[in-house]
C-alpha cells in the first residue's frame, strides 16, 4: 500500500472532505447537525473503515478543524 496519508478540509457548506492519498479518492461527510462528540466520531470511524491508522496527528487535525476539546 501507499503511503497511509489522510488529509481534512472544512467546506463552507458544513461538510468535512477526507482525502485519502494512497487511494487517490476522497470521502465527503454531512456533520454539520451533529454535536461535536458525533462529528469526531464519524470522522475517525471513516478514516477507519478506510483501513488507515488514526494517529495521534490526525487526532489533533480532526480536534482542530472541528474545534472539539475534551
Amino acid at each position: 500500500m501507499g503511503k497511509q496519508k489522510v488529509r481534512l478540509k472544512k467546506n463552507k457548506d458544513g461538510t468535512v472532505s477526507i482525502f485519502f492519498a494512497a487511494y487517490s479518492f476522497s470521502k465527503e461527510l454531512d456533520v454539520g447537525t451533529l454535536s461535536p462528540e458525533e462529528k469526531f466520531n464519524a470522522i475517525r470511524w471513516t478514516i477507519l473503515n478506510q483501513g488507515f491508522v488514526f494517529t495521534e496527528k490526525i487526532e489533533r487535525e480532526v480536534r482542530k478543524l472541528i474545534n472539539y476539546h475534551l
